[in-house]
């Protein structure tokens, strides 16, 4: 059989084979069941895609003619980031004719390891169809597709040696004898049909093993996407289970199950009647059984994977006395909580700090702790507030004596408190079981310190001006807004240690004056910081062609414009070289990045 590789815009004599033979094979009638490796190759090849974010390539694959493609997380996760979820900015897809594309993040989800990416292509492309990892069997015959160590169009071939093997993942994984290499990693694992049976994901610790996410969970992942741009997970809210070994479900007579090791009272499935040690047998059409370690995986993915509002009839046995008396339920999932490991960390970087807020399960996991507030993640090593005593895995329950239930109160009050320039910040930290107050002793490294933002006549974005003038105003700098227009005030340009020039509406006027024109070049003469965002590092280059040996980044629209002046571009989002820091502004993380290295040159400056 051909292996089912479509492209909507063929209608050739060798597509219509292939839908012939798709046709046969759906009808009964016998039809091929394998084809030469190389035809296979050469048709599936095409619907595999490379993939390459900063300083890293993979691999991944079209499922549909719209530009869809599945590929791993990890792949299209950002290289330098703290946390693991977060995504590049930057990705480019290039097809199997060259042709490169920009590509959005639908959806990703890092364990099981997979994302969905889409690009806007001008022609229908050729795709793949995904196949049935059930019906995978040890013995079968497998080719992995990728780039690996950057080697376009490169297939290995093997055979399935396990296709559930537990313990490399929170799935079970098809392990194949065909090689995963680095750059294979997002790229499909077809069977001898061309079908996706799984995504390359890596390698194993001993030559001639590679791990695959079963295709099965990834459609699961795949319609989540799709349909709320992430994996909506869904719980039994506030059940846990424990598996049940083979010997202990053989004494009671039963084929399997999952028993409860904690409800929590008042929640609706205590209320349905459900008790700790009851051993849950069957959940919808689904016969429970957690014996080995790919059932339990299965078991807690079967929990994850629900539809979030869905009801559903459990049956399940209650020991009394000697005997096992049937139960019936009805259990209804809900939105998963975040576990405390995966709550998202608000990262306030020129302070070196990072919080989180806690929810109802993170506060469980904390031995059921007792109060409100927010849990510190982590703090930079000899920071002010490190010095003060504040520790990763403290609970801040107030700041400057006002409570604190967010990671954005958190930061609203501290920020606050050091833009008024208050000597002393005080924080109430719950560690059990006392609270104890800290007094940590503002720096304000930059105090007195003179920056001018440049801000161009028209619009600007506000959200932009604002975290320049906090990140600023909190290290204590003063900070001296200036437009087109603008007479310097007396003292010129020795006043100040640096100078931000802000995209928007008007670069064109902040170009052609004179006086803030002396101003950039000063920056630059005297070794000081320039910092520009968007467009304004174009701006920069018109008014002082020598920084054109300097390594910058900016929006690529402002290529063309500059390129007679051959600008050392890199093309990433924040580049810093020496006191001269750019970015491309291509979002409003980027943004705050940016802003982190504009301070931490302006610190650095001051203290040469």
């Amino acid at each position: 059989m051909k292996p089912t590789v479509f492209h909507s815009s063929f209608v050739t004599r060798q597509s219509s084979l292939i839908m012939m033979a798709l046709w046969l094979s759906g009808s009964g009638m016998a039809a091929p069941q394998s084809m030469q490796d190389e035809e296979l190759v050469n048709q599936v090849s095409k619907a595999v895609v490379y993939i390459s974010r900063e300083g890293s390539l993979g691999s991944g694959f079209l499922i549909d003619e719209k530009g869809h493609i599945l590929t791993n997380h990890h792949v299209i996760a950002k290289p330098t980031a703290e946390n693991p979820n977060e995504v590049a900015e930057r990705i480019v897809v290039t097809l199997y004719n060259e042709q490169k594309y920009p590509a959005k993040v639908i959806g990703h989800y890092s364990s099981p390891d997979c994302a969905l990416l889409k690009i806007d292509a001008k022609e229908l492309l050729p795709f793949l169809t995904l196949g049935d990892s059930d019906k995978v069997k040890s013995g079968n015959k497998v080719y992995a597709l990728g780039q690996p160590s950057g080697l376009k169009k490169t297939v290995t071939a093997g055979i399935v040696s396990n296709p559930r093997r537990a313990g490399a993942g929170t799935v079970p994984v098809i392990q194949t004898d065909a090689p995963i290499n680095p750059g294979n990693s997002g790229g499909p694992l077809v069977n001898e049909r061309g079908e996706v049976v799984g995504i390359n994901t890596y390698k194993g610790r001993a030559e001639a093993i590679g791990y695959s996410v079963p295709i099965n969970y990834v459609k699961i992942l795949k319609d989540h996407f799709m349909k709320h741009g992430l994996f909506k997970r869904s719980a039994i809210p506030w059940v846990f289970f424990e598996p049940v070994s083979d010997k202990v479900a053989k004494f009671i007579g039963i084929q399997g199950g999952a028993v409860v090791s904690f409800v929590k009272s008042g929640t609706p499935a205590e209320k349905s009647g459900l008790r700790m040690g009851d051993i849950v047998t069957q959940m919808g059409l689904r016969a429970i059984s957690t014996a080995e370690m790919d059932d339990e995986l299965d078991f807690q993915w079967f929990l994850l994977s629900q539809e979030v509002g869905q009801k559903m009839n459990v049956s399940a046995l209650r020991q009394e006395g000697e005997t096992w008396s049937p139960q019936t339920f009805e259990a209804t999932f809900e939105a998963y909580e975040t576990p405390l490991d995966e709550l998202p960390e608000q990262a306030l970087n020129d302070l070196k700090v990072g919080v989180k807020s806690l929810n109802m399960l993170s506060k469980l996991q904390l031995n059921d702790l007792p109060v409100d507030g927010v849990i510190i993640s982590k703090v930079g090593p000899g920071t002010f507030l490190d010095e003060a005593g504040l520790q990763a895995g403290d609970i801040v329950t107030a700041v400057q004596k006002k409570p604190v239930k967010t990671a954005q109160e958190f930061e609203e009050i501290l920020q606050a408190s050091l833009v008024r320039g208050d000597e002393f910040i005080w924080f109430s930290v719950y560690r059990r079981p006392d609270t104890i107050e800290l007094a940590a002793k503002a720096p304000y490294p930059l105090k007195n310190r003179q920056v001018a933002v440049i801000v161009p006549s028209g619009k600007v974005d506000a959200f932009r001006l604002k975290v320049v003038q906090d990140k600023l105003a909190r290290q204590g700098a003063l900070v001296t807004p200036m437009s087109s227009g603008v007479i310097m005030q007396a003292g010129g340009f020795d006043d100040f240690s640096g100078a931000i020039v802000l995209d928007g509406e008007g670069l064109q006027q902040i170009e052609l004056d004179e006086n803030i024109k002396k101003l950039v070049v000063a920056m630059s003469q005297d070794k000081k910081v320039l910092a520009a965002s968007g467009m304004a590092p174009a701006t920069l280059l018109a008014m002082n062609p020598s920084l054109s040996s300097k390594k910058l980044t900016f929006k690529v629209e402002a290529l063309d414009r500059v390129r007679k002046l051959e600008p050392t571009y890199t093309g990433v989002p924040v580049e810093v070289d020496g006191g001269l820091i750019t970015t491309d502004d291509s979002s409003e993380k980027t943004f705050k990045a940016f802003m982190d290295r504009v301070i931490e040159a302006l610190i650095r400056q001051k203290n040469i």
